[in-house]
Parts: structure tokens; C-alpha cells; sequence
């Protein structure tokens, strides 16, 4: 499941923004494969070389859904070879070898695609393609041209807030600080969420820090709950990094019952609980905050999860049917929903073979392939039990 709350440092953007863009991208591919993305594919390749980069092309896409990045590697270069201009395996290209951090040839792959697909103008490439190619460009220190990557999309789209984070930080580490705390102020204006708007105050303190502006930075850091500040939600994430369950718990009832609004507060106070093995009071906090955002969808399988625990299997099976039918296929917490759908059909209507369904659904998550992997084999195991029985 995604954390609660994450840090503002370079390391963990990259962690994090990596994994986003898998997920998009794979959105992508895989819709192409369908043939619901219509690809720019060059006229001049003949027939013949179409046919033998789609073939090679088919054979990455199945490395890739597995995720097998560096094994889809060599049959990309192979489609890339057939027909140059095959702008599908590029795309792919590049993103596998910024999975394997391969980040030279990445850069190299993106560029070629905006080049030849998009004619040269970033203004007409679509924007999964520029948010990858952005990150590749950050992560190879090439600061300028990062700028007009992410200052591209912004034109576009102005309250962009990925462009306005990739921007501060570009701008932080190109030594221009100035330009960064203008990025991450309109960042802290966009947010709606508290515990976003926390961090990037901490952000902001640390950088006006810096520039050794103390006014600021102690107004700044007040917002985030530190440097002697009386954010309360601020004072309850640092007791939460700390792991101070009972303390942060403390902190986010007083939170709430100032704040009743506020799904980021009932989302770490239903946290807290469950870190406490107060599974009922947990299960309340995360209620409320689908009350009041259902888009949380990391919080929907936790609760979903907890529902399981607790034997409130109908629960659980409507959160898990709710994820599956109207979620993006890309969404990162679909795994937990497949999996936790497939523990309902078990538990609840001892229905083995369908649960094997389920299961074979999460085997392509990261999280909760191995444990999905597991239940099939338990699941057969139950399957074979209950023929015996003559069930």
C-alpha cells in the first residue's frame, strides 16, 4: 500500500515518481496493444519491417506486464531495428531502461520519440511522454533542459502539480533557490490535501532557510509543525516518522475535532489506530474518510483489508467489487483489491476457483504477487479437499 505520509528529499521523489510513471506508462502500452492508441508509425517502414517490430514488439510487451523490464530490452531493440520508426518500442525502450536505471539510454530513447514522433516541438507531445522524459532528464542533472520539459507542461496545464514539484526541485539543485520557492509556493496554494501541504511548508522553511531569510523560515516551518510551530497536524506526522503511534493518535483526534473535514486527518488517525491493533476504531477513521474522499483509494483497501480481518465479508466484498469495476487499470492499490476480492470469494462463498481468479489478477503487482502466488496453491489445495469430500 502507498504510505501515509512521504518525505520532500530527492531520494524519495525518485522512489516514488519512478513508480507513477511505470504505472502510466504500462496504462499506455497497454491500450496501444489494444489498438485504442493509434501510433504515429512511420510510412516508410514496408510492410515486411512493420510486421516483424510488431512481433518483436508483442514479445516485450509480454516481459513487460510482468515485469521483466531488462528481458523486454532485447527484443525493443530488435523491433527498433526492423522499422526505426517504430514509435511504440521506443516509448517502451526508454521506459524500460529508466526502469533498470539505465538513464543515459533512456534520455537517448526519449528524445528520439520526441524528435521523430512529435517532429521536435515538446509542445505537441503527449504529456505521460514529458513527465518521463523529465524525470530521466533531473536524474542525469541536465537542469536546462529539465526547465523547458516541465516548463512545457505548465504552459499547458498551469496548475500542473507534478511540473510545479519536478520544477522545485530541479531549480533547487541547479542552485537557483529563488526560482524554487517560487514553485513551491504555488505548489503549497495548489494542494488541497493537509498532509501535502505540511510537507511542502517543511520544504519551504528549509529553503528560505538557506537563504538565510529567518523570518520566513520560521513561518514556514510553523506551518509544517516544526521549528516551534503549533501545527497540529504537523506535530502528529512527526510523532507518526517516529512511530509514536499513541502520541500521533492523540495528536489527530484533537485534529479532527477541530477539523472534522479534513480526510488527510481521519486517514493518519485511522493509521494510528491500526498500528495500535485498535482494528474498530481504525476501520471508523477510514470510514469517515471515504465519507469525505472517496478518491483515497489507498485507504480503501486498507479498510477493505481490515473488513477481512474482522469477518465483515459482505465489507470488504463491496469495496473490492467498487475498486474492480470502476478503478483505472493502472491504479497501484488495483493488486490489494484483486487479492482481497479473492480472499471474499473464499472465505465468504467458499467459491475456490473464482477466488484463483482473483488472485491470478494480483500475480503482476509488486506487493501482492507472492502472497496471490501463495493462495492459488491453497486454493487448489481447498479445491482438491472438498472433491474428495464429494463437495
Amino acid at each position: 500500500m502507498t504510505a501515509t505520509t512521504t518525505t520532500g528529499t530527492p531520494k524519495a521523489w525518485s522512489r516514488i515518481f519512478a513508480g507513477r510513471v511505470a504505472a502510466t506508462m504500462l496504462m499506455a502500452w497497454t491500450l496501444a496493444s489494444a489498438g485504442l492508441i493509434v501510433s504515429a508509425q512511420a510510412q516508410e517502414c514496408t510492410p515486411t519491417a512493420q510486421a516483424e517490430a510488431e512481433q518483436a514488439y508483442s514479445t516485450a510487451y509480454q516481459f513487460v506486464t510482468a515485469n521483466q523490464w531488462a528481458e523486454a530490452i532485447p527484443s525493443l531493440e530488435q523491433a527498433i531495428a526492423a522499422c526505426p520508426s517504430h514509435w511504440s518500442s521506443v516509448e517502451l525502450l526508454a521506459g524500460a531502461s529508466m526502469r533498470v536505471k539505465k538513464m543515459g539510454a533512456a534520455q537517448k530513447n526519449y528524445r528520439a520519440l520526441i524528435d521523430g514522433k512529435f517532429k521536435g516541438d515538446m509542445a505537441t507531445a503527449d504529456q505521460r511522454v514529458l513527465s518521463a522524459y523529465g524525470y530521466v532528464l533531473l536524474r542525469n542533472k541536465n537542469w536546462s533542459e529539465g526547465e523547458k520539459v516541465f516548463q512545457t507542461i505548465l504552459v499547458q496545464d498551469p496548475a500542473n502539480l507534478e511540473a510545479h514539484d519536478r520544477l522545485a526541485i530541479c531549480y533547487k539543485s541547479w542552485r537557483k533557490p529563488e526560482k524554487s520557492i517560487e514553485h513551491l509556493e504555488k505548489l503549497y496554494d495548489l494542494h488541497t490535501d493537509e498532509a501535502k501541504k505540511v510537507e511542502v511548508a517543511k520544504r519551504l522553511g528549509e529553503a528560505y532557510k538557506g537563504l538565510g531569510d529567518n523570518a520566513q523560515a520560521t513561518a514556514w516551518l510553523g506551518k509544517s509543525g516544526g521549528g516551534g510551530g503549533s501545527s497540529l497536524f504537523g506535530v502528529g506526522v512527526d510523532h507518526m516518522k517516529k512511530k509514536e503511534w499513541q502520541q500521533a493518535a492523540d495528536v489527530f483526534k484533537k485534529f479532527v475535532a477541530e477539523k472534522p473535514d479534513s480526510a488527510a486527518g481521519w486517514k493518519n488517525l485511522g493509521q494510528c489506530y491500526q498500528k495500535l491493533s485498535m482494528t474498530n476504531e481504525a476501520a471508523s477513521a477510514y470510514e469517515k474518510t471515504l465519507e469525505l474522499d472517496r478518491s483515497k483509494h489507498d485507504v480503501m483497501s486498507r479498510l477493505g483489508l481490515l473488513y477481512l480481518d474482522m469477518g465483515r465479508f459482505n465489507g470488504a466484498g463491496k469495496l473490492s467489487e467498487e475498486a474492480i469495476n470502476g478503478w483505472s487499470k493502472d491504479d497501484p492499490e488495483l493488486g490489494a483489491m484483486y487479492y482481497l476480492q479473492g480472499k471474499v470469494y473464499e472465505k465468504r462463498d467458499e467459491n475456490y476457483q473464482a477466488a484463483i481468479s482473483m488472485f491470478e489478477k494480483a500475480l503482476g503487482d509488486s506487493h501482492w504477487g507472492d502472497p496471490a502466488r501463495r493462495e492459488i496453491e491453497r486454493q487448489e489445495q481447498l479445491i482438491r479437499i472438498k472433491e474428495m469430500q464429494g463437495g
